[in-house]
């Protein structure tokens, strides 16, 4: 029913419940089957769709989790130090194969529109891009986390620098920013505006309240604030990463359908 609560507040993208559901976490804890859980998990929310929502145009995004996920427990995306791993384990290719398995099983579950999620490095969003060059029947987007207060990525490279990996790569439609502060959301977007043209620029940061940011501003107030000015910078979806509830996602929803210039996820 989370999936619910999310789809009355009035979104028009919601993602499925899959960021941690890789193959190497699950098998971690033992679970077999892991294209299915993936299946099962889309099911739950189309389910959810037709029965409360028939008819709806919502669109339906597969998350799928940055490599991080494989480090249960550690956070990892929060710094990316992972794709430093030194030989004999090739990182590239591990990173690689990981996202090509998730594209497939995400494929099998029907989904089509493809949510990279919390991608903390340069070297990460080449490995996807290198791993979509297979596909040509996806809708791509790949959203990052980056350092507050700053125009970086968790790993220390620039924003920039990454989406230029994107724009090389011919398989993305869209570039994000997510797991974020929110008061560094609009300096980001700034530093980026003349890189390049995208179809989809997603924004959805944390709610500041965990010890990872120190923000003075309540972190729904910032959001709300900076609405306009996101637009502005080219978003079409804006919504809530990390401790963003449904209640606060209608907030967002009404700023939006009151600006009646983009979407909300």
């Amino acid at each position: 029913m989370v999936h619910k609560r999310f789809i009355d507040a009035g979104v028009t993208d919601i993602t499925t419940n899959t960021y941690h559901a890789s193959v190497y976490s699950l098998q971690d804890q033992g679970l077999d089957g892991y294209e299915l859980i993936k299946v099962k998990a889309v099911e739950l929310l189309k389910d959810t769709l037709s029965t409360y929502h028939a008819g709806s145009e919502l669109r339906v995004w597969g998350a799928i989790g940055s490599y991080a996920v494989c480090f249960r427990g550690q956070a990892a995306e929060y710094e990316g130090v992972f794709v430093d791993i030194l030989p004999p384990i090739d990182i590239m290719k591990v990173m690689i194969t990981y996202h090509q398995n998730e594209i497939e099983a995400m494929k099998a579950a029907g989904v089509h529109d493809l949510l990279f999620e919390t991608i903390s490095s340069v070297k990460e969003a080449d490995a996807i891009c290198e791993a979509l060059k297979s596909y040509d029947d996806i809708n791509t987007v790949i959203s990052f986390t980056c350092r507050q207060n700053s125009v970086l990525l968790r790993h220390g490279e620039t924003l920039e620098s990454a989406l230029r990996i994107l724009l090389n790569s011919k398989k993305v439609h869209g570039f994000g920013i997510n797991c974020t502060d929110p008061g560094t959301i609009t300096t980001l977007l700034e530093s980026v505006h003349d890189v390049g043209e995208f179809k989809e620029i997603f924004v959805y940061p944390n709610n500041g309240k965990f010890e990872l940011y120190k923000s003075e501003e309540e972190p729904l107030k910032m959001v709300l604030n900076s609405i306009e000015r996101w637009v502005e910078l080219g978003v079409t979806v804006i919504g809530g990463c990390c401790g963003f509830d449904a209640e606060d996602i209608r907030e967002i929803s009404k700023k939006v359908q009151n600006l009646n210039i983009c979407k909300d996820i």
